[in-house]
């Protein structure tokens, strides 16, 4: 593959990433136009995908809304717990089923229980009993990769499913703002949380008023008291003026990482292109035309004083952050592919997931965007990618071979209101998956669904359904809780979001009341 390919491959993938930390159901990507994807060598089908969802919005705004605006602290970073307790069941793979058609629900919908040992699997069928296999130990040696599925993706998606076996019920948890409203910063939203050196760390996107505008900035405060109260918000990446000078630039992300010694915080710088601006140098909200973007690290040693930002070449922007494989390799979700390192020391890491031929596919078979994925593995080794599509349920790829290449995307049977969703495992093994699961567009209420074997989904907690009112609107704004970031330090699972992207909030649960 040629370095022009590499690069045009790279630089779609972060649009692609750009697409999701701006969508809503009525927001839309920053892309490239079709002239410039072109002369970057990008086919022309792929062109089509990248640009059929660009904004027509013409709503102007001054490009820098407040005056004299001053630079204040510096730049910083956070860490993510890394001690996770292995399930000790593997994942059940279906050995035969009969082809499904996704989401179509008739009379003689059956659903087939097979139970083994601790675990009760159920799965999806037309009016046909699906035959389950499933291993009760996980194996004692690593596999050697790639391991062989037992059944193709395109089948295997439409097992996975959210489908509860009784009601919801209200989990036993607390909350705690973790900034308040701030009328001059009024945009907070790409909530990031890591534990560092005995306290919790917090990053998030701080904007005048509009999502991903000018002059956008990231933040750090942190808590030494298991989240209840926080520190003032710092300023750990900035806003330049652009070096088209046409006005600031905008940041966007703020997700940590540490390796016990240093906390780092991820964050990418994108410009605007003149396209951006009207006649009069206003900015025009959803025309977002990329001239350039750059990612970037900061650092702390003491939570204290950060490093100025280092550009970071050749990285991914994270749209979490990073957790520990089985296979003690590290994976972030980034977009439709996921960012990975196998010893990192803060900078080296890489990229790997679908093609642009395999999103454009997946947009053919129905799904409106794959954006915003996050990841688990089952004691299989499979590792499986969870996206956003916009279009009512989650899509999944899956590696075979520890993350170096992935299916095809397929649509489960696990619904989603169009926004972001964290997936991982507890200490005691079983899956979890937090997100709004009711496609009403409005990331409400949040939710918690368990699985004991990764496919099933079948138990369900209402984590938040209190409901905040937005105080000063904004372009793109809104949705009860956005983008849950989940963090499982000791005793207890954190979770951290934002409220109509305004405010940012932390849910503290014991991890002994999941039940």
């Amino acid at each position: 593959m040629s370095y022009k390919k590499v690069a045009v491959l790279l630089m779609t993938s972060v649009l692609l990433v750009a697409t999701g930390c701006r969508g809503d159901g009525n927001a839309t990507a920053t892309q490239l136009t079709t002239t410039q994807l072109t002369a970057m060598g990008v086919d022309s089908a792929t062109t089509e995908v990248l640009t059929t969802t660009q904004s027509t919005a013409t709503t102007s705004v001054t490009a820098r809304e407040t005056a004299g605006k001053t630079t204040t602290g510096k730049w910083g970073v956070v860490q993510r717990s890394t001690t996770t307790t292995a399930a000790t069941t593997a994942r059940v793979e279906p050995t035969e089923t009969t082809a499904t058609t996704p989401h179509q629900t008739t009379a003689t919908d059956t659903t087939t229980v097979t139970s083994t040992s601790r675990k009760t699997v159920a799965s999806r069928s037309t009016g046909t009993t699906t035959t389950l296999a499933t291993t009760t130990t996980k194996p004692s040696v690593k596999p050697e990769f790639p391991v062989t599925p037992t059944m193709d993706i395109a089948q295997s998606a439409l097992l996975y499913n959210n489908k509860l076996s009784s009601a919801k019920t209200k989990l036993k948890s607390e909350y705690f703002l973790v900034a308040e409203f701030n009328p001059e910063y009024s945009f907070a939203h790409q909530p990031g949380l890591m534990w560092f050196k005995d306290k919790l760390y917090a990053t998030w996107a701080s904007g005048y008023t509009h999502e991903d505008a000018p002059g956008q900035r990231i933040v750090v405060a942190s808590s030494a008291d298991n989240g209840e109260t926080w520190t003032q918000p710092m300023v750990v990446g900035d806003t330049t003026w652009g070096e088209l000078g046409l006005g600031e630039t905008c940041m966007m992300g703020g997700y940590l990482w540490t390796d016990g010694d240093v906390l780092y915080n991820y964050f990418t710088e994108y410009e605007y292109n003149a396209a951006s601006y009207d006649s009069a140098g206003k900015f025009i909200l959803g025309n977002y035309k990329l001239h350039r973007w750059q990612v970037y690290v900061s650092h702390t040693t003491d939570g204290v004083r950060w490093s100025e930002p280092e550009a970071v070449n050749g990285a991914c922007r994270f749209n979490e952050s990073p957790r520990l494989s089985l296979t003690g390799k590290w994976f972030a979700g980034a977009g439709n592919r996921l960012g990975y390192a196998d010893n990192p020391d803060g900078y080296n890491w890489k990229q790997i997931g679908l093609t642009n031929a395999q999103v454009a596919n997946a947009q053919q078979r129905g799904a409106k965007m794959l954006t915003e994925c996050s990841w688990y593995q089952t004691d299989d080794y499979v590792l499986h990618m969870m996206m956003r599509s916009n279009a009512g349920y989650i899509w999944m790829s899956e590696s075979y071979d520890n993350g170096k290449t992935w299916t095809e995307a397929y649509c489960t049977n696990i619904s989603s209101d169009n926004t972001m969703m964290n997936f991982g495992r507890l200490p005691d093994g079983r899956y979890y998956f937090v997100g709004s699961v009711v496609p009403n567009e409005t990331r409400y209420p949040l939710d918690l669904y368990l699985s004991e074997d990764g496919v099933n989904f079948n138990k369900g907690y209402t984590l938040r359904d209190e409901k905040y009112v937005m105080k000063k609107a904004g372009w793109a704004k809104g949705g009860y809780f956005a983008y849950p970031e989940v963090l499982i330090h000791d005793e207890y699972m954190y979770i951290f979001y934002s409220k109509q992207k305004e405010v940012v909030e932390l849910t503290r649960i014991k991890l002994s009341d999941i039940q």
